[in-house]
């Protein structure tokens, strides 16, 4: 079984669980994570959740939101 992400722009739009890369219509990828969810945002192989706030800025290193006002 795998994990796989239909991705949309940089979007998570569904997340499953198979034997196998689907076959329906996407823009699917392979990965490990099971806290993916819809919703998350896809870039350069890492998945993150969105921003909780606006104006939020992603940490890179950590992956995690931050108030740029600290």
């Amino acid at each position: 079984m795998g994990y796989y992400a239909n991705i949309s722009g940089s979007k998570v739009i569904q997340n499953i669980v198979a034997d196998s890369i689907p076959t329906i219509e996407g823009n699917w990828i392979e990965h490990t994570y099971m806290h993916v969810c819809e919703g998350f945002i896809y870039d350069s192989g890492s998945f993150y959740p969105p921003s909780p706030y606006e104006g939020w800025i992603l940490n890179n290193t950590t992956l995690l939101w931050e108030d740029p006002n600290g």
